[in-house]
């Protein structure tokens, strides 16, 4: 069995399994002694003690070291939940909530414009020294006039039409 630790809001804090973070207890045998009786060919009844073990605790696993409170969760519906990455439980659900402000969200968008932007001016360097390599002056004019298209991008957050 697993376990989603939560908090009152429904964040997952943690996984935990039973066989992992819980303590193995081991089933409790106790010996008893039964009274049987035997007959004889002759009919003659004799009393015989048999020793038997007998179960009176089965085997479990102590949880009490993992966090509460905590959802109970098959294995199917764990792994579920681990493949969709999931960090919030809503609705009898495990979901993948982006909880990041609004200022945070832009942040990242910007980072990943900024990249492919830089990456964009890398190969535009590239192509405008092969053009001054090859004296095309029409080419490293119009390559240069995109570059500061490029560099100029941040403004709008657009990126300009590719000549590459």
């Amino acid at each position: 069995m697993k376990y989603a630790h939560i908090d009152k809001n429904g964040k997952i804090l943690g996984w935990y399994a039973e066989e992992v973070h819980g303590t193995f207890i081991e089933e409790v045998y106790e010996e008893k002694i039964v009274q049987e009786e035997i007959k004889d060919k002759k009919g003659n009844v004799t009393q015989k003690q048999i020793k038997e073990n007998v179960l009176i605790k089965e085997s479990y696993y102590d949880i009490s070291s993992i966090p509460t409170p905590n959802i109970v969760v098959t294995d199917e519906v764990w792994k579920e939940a681990l493949e969709s990455k999931a960090n919030y439980y809503e609705n009898n659900t495990f979901i993948l909530k982006d909880t990041r402000t609004e200022a945070e969200k832009k942040e990242a968008l910007e980072l990943i414009f900024r990249e492919e932007r830089n990456n964009l001016l890398q190969k535009t360097d590239i192509e405008i020294n092969k053009a001054i390599d090859n004296t095309d002056v029409e080419r490293e004019k119009s390559l240069r006039i995109y570059r500061q298209e490029l560099r100029d991008s941040t403004i709008n957050w657009v990126l300009p039409q590719s000549i590459l």
